[in-house]
C-alpha cells in the first residue's frame, strides 16, 4: 500500500485541527497536556485523534529574545503549539505549515533543533516536539515570555550626621520583577513587583561591595554600587550595570 503524500498529509494535518473538541484538547487549553503529534493514521487513512502527556518542561524567555527547544527532528516529525501544527520536518527538510511563523519558527538541519524567535507574550503556551523516524519520541514544553527586565538605577536619598548613607535602586517597570539589595554575598532586602528599593548603609560598612538586582523568571540584570563614592559624591546617580546576566531557560517540573 502505497503511503499519503506529504500534501496529503499536511491537509489531513488541517483537517484534524479544525476539529479539536476532545478531551485533549480541553487538558490543553488548561496547560495540564499537550498533544503528542499531529495524530496517526489509521487503516483507512484517515486521522485519529492525538494522545496526550503531561508537560514535564518549563521554558522561559523574555520579549524580543528567542528560545531553542532542547530536543531534535532529524527525519521525520512535528513542532506543535497548542492545539495548531506549526511545522513538519520530512527528509530533512522542514515546511512551515502556519503563515505567522514562516520567518518566527528556524529549524537546523544539522542539530534538528528549533528556534523560536522574536518572542512575544502571547507565544507563552504548550509546544510539542514529536519525531516519527530515527529517534522516536515526543516532548513536550510549557513556554513563558517575560517583559525583559528594566534597568537598575541607584539614587542617593540623604547621608545623615552619623555618617549613615541611604540609596533608592529603582526600575521603570515592576511587573512580574524582584528587586534586591546584597551586602557582599549576602541579600539585606528584597520586594516583589515595586518600582523601587531603599538600602541604609553605615559608614564602617562603605567598604563592603553592594549590588542592586532585578530579575524575573527569565532574567536578571545586576547594578554593581560603589557606596563610597555614591554616598560622597556629587552625583546621585549609579548607573554601572552588568545587563547580560540571564537565568538558565530550563527547569524540571517536580512531580
Amino acid at each position: 500500500m502505497v503511503g499519503p503524500t506529504i500534501d496529503e498529509l499536511v491537509e489531513w494535518i488541517r483537517l484534524d485541527q479544525n476539529g479539536s473538541g476532545n478531551e485533549e484538547t480541553l487538558a490543553l487549553r488548561e496547560g495540564r497536556f499537550c498533544v503528542c503529534g499531529p495524530g496517526e493514521l489509521n487503516g483507512g487513512g484517515m486521522m485519529i485523534s492525538p494522545t496526550a502527556e503531561e508537560v514535564k518542561k518549563n521554558l522561559t524567555g523574555t520579549e524580543g529574545g528567542s528560545i531553542t527547544l532542547p530536543d531534535p527532528v532529524v527525519e521525520f516529525g512535528f513542532l506543535i503549539f497548542g492545539p495548531k501544527t506549526v511545522a513538519m520536518v520530512n527528509e530533512r527538510k522542514v515546511q512551515i505549515l502556519e503563515d505567522i511563523y514562516k520567518d518566527k519558527v528556524l529549524w537546523d538541519s544539522n542539530t534538528g533543533l528549533f528556534t523560536i524567535t522574536g518572542l512575544q507574550r502571547n507565544d507563552s503556551g504548550i509546544y510539542n516536539i514529536d519525531s516519527k523516524k530515527g529517534n522516536i519520541f515526543s516532548a513536550c514544553y510549557k513556554l513563558t515570555v517575560y517583559e525583559s527586565v528594566s534597568t537598575p538605577a541607584v539614587t542617593k536619598l540623604s547621608v545623615s550626621v552619623a555618617e549613615s548613607c541611604t540609596l533608592l535602586c529603582s526600575v521603570e517597570k515592576a511587573e512580574e520583577t524582584t528587586l534586591s539589595w546584597y551586602k557582599d554575598e549576602e541579600l539585606v532586602n528584597q520586594s516583589s513587583s515595586v518600582l523601587s528599593l531603599p538600602l541604609t548603609v553605615h559608614q564602617q560598612e562603605f567598604s563592603s561591595s553592594y549590588r542592586c538586582v532585578a530579575a524575573n523568571p527569565a532574567e536578571i540584570k545586576t547594578l554593581l554600587v560603589n557606596v563610597g563614592t555614591s554616598c560622597r559624591g556629587q552625583d546621585n546617580t549609579d548607573t554601572d550595570t552588568d545587563t547580560d546576566s540571564t537565568r538558565s531557560t530550563l527547569s524540571e517540573i517536580s512531580e
